[in-house]
């Protein structure tokens, strides 16, 4: 038994509850689980259900050979060890120096795209859910629903960067790389208004 399958994670109501037996950081945790540190290159999701930890495994193995998710190294039936991402999260990033570069702008278009070509019904991620490394590489966390919600553009990704005033540096953006795929996405956004 590795010592990371000692922490349990559970669930009531609103709240999580986790009881980490080990030394290793707890880095964040959410609805379906925890993770943690366990190596300088390594950290590990610790899942409250055997079924989030299924789907997410699904879905992290169907993108594994496009690099835009984190590398698995195992998984059992509530726990899956990945890649740890230096850095932060993208809204961290963007709150901090207010602007887009544009290999940034061109790496969540390829994420967005990559979603949709791997068959996600959930083409979509929360700025907290895209990390960005040290050397500027975006990767996407938290795939427990990307075959089960249905987001056919970035409704998400697009409503929190509204919320800090980013949305339009990034379309801006984005039109230049491309217009088609902003186009079906303001159509999109359209039809649903």
């Amino acid at each position: 038994m590795n010592k990371f399958e000692t922490i349990t994670v559970m669930r009531k109501g609103e709240k999580t509850y986790i009881n980490n037996p080990t030394k290793f950081c707890l880095i964040g945790k959410g609805h379906q689980g925890a993770v943690f540190r366990v190596s300088y290159d390594r950290c590990v999701k610790i899942y409250v259900k055997e079924k989030y930890c299924t789907r997410e495994k699904y879905a992290l193995k169907a993108a594994q050979d496009y690099n835009i998710v984190p590398i698995i190294y195992e998984a059992g039936s509530k726990y899956i060890v990945m890649e740890y991402l230096t850095g932060g999260t993208l809204a961290d990033y963007l709150l901090q120096y207010r602007t887009f570069p544009e290999e940034t702008v061109k790496q969540i278009l390829y994420i967005f795209k990559m979603m949709e070509k791997i068959g996600f019904s959930r083409i979509d991620a929360k700025l907290r859910h895209l990390l960005m490394s040290k050397e500027g590489e975006v990767k996407v966390v938290d795939h427990v629903n990307s075959f089960r919600k249905k987001h056919f553009f970035p409704v998400d990704f697009f409503k929190d960067l509204k919320k800090i005033n980013l949305y339009d540096s990034f379309i801006d953006q984005a039109k230049k790389i491309d217009q088609e795929q902003i186009n079906k996405w303001k159509n999109q956004m359209d039809n649903q208004a």
